[in-house]
């Protein structure tokens, strides 16, 4: 028998996919590896066209975004011993 609860996304996963453009590019991400690959390949043409914007500011900001994560992304697996699980 399974818990209700194991089937219920978190609240993150709820959030995520409560967001207008966001929520619809992730919710297609997850049903095949073509879409998770288009999905992808408009992420990078958002980063793109934040560099025709706004030009070399949008392009260091997403990079700075990006070099936070990859700093608490090693914290945690750090403090996991080297497990991720």
């Amino acid at each position: 028998m399974t818990h209700a609860s194991s089937l219920r996304p978190s609240m993150f996963a709820r959030f995520l996919f409560a967001t207008p453009i966001a929520g619809a590019l992730f919710k297609d991400a997850g049903k095949s590896d073509n879409a998770l690959i288009f999905a992808l390949l408009n992420v990078a043409m958002l980063w793109a066209l934040s560099g025709f914007i706004w030009g070399l500011e949008g392009v260091l900001a997403v990079a700075l975004a990006l070099t936070a994560l990859a700093l608490a992304s090693l914290v945690v697996m750090m403090l996991s011993g080297g497990k991720a699980s």
